[in-house]
């Protein structure tokens, strides 16, 4: 999870480039991506075809739920205190999880 739309965008334009093999498994979610896109992003995330999930807040919706969810990477203070008051006890933060901060 980025901070801003446009960190979101530049980690996933490297991640695709650096995993080829995968690329139709990764997807970018922000608050911009059109609709079309976030439903199927979304089924994607529930059904775990989509693998690996690069975004902002916009991951954190009630709509959005994860397979699986093993890594969740922090890029800043704002992330983490998103986390730490977010209702996750039924959503997220389930094992196994690595909850790596970036700061």
């Amino acid at each position: 999870m980025a901070p801003t739309t446009l960190l979101a965008e530049q980690h996933y334009i490297n991640l695709k480039n650096y995993f080829p093999d995968y690329k139709e498994s990764i997807a970018l979610l922000t608050g911009s991506t059109k609709a079309k896109e976030k439903e199927k992003i979304k089924n994607g995330l529930s059904s775990g075809s989509i693998r690996l999930v690069i975004g902002t807040h916009a991951l954190f919706q009630d709509d959005v739920s994860f397979l699986i969810l093993v890594i969740l990477l922090l890029m800043s203070n704002t992330d983490l205190v998103l986390i730490r008051d977010y209702p996750y006890d039924q959503k997220i933060l389930k094992p196994p999880l690595y909850l790596i901060n970036l700061l």
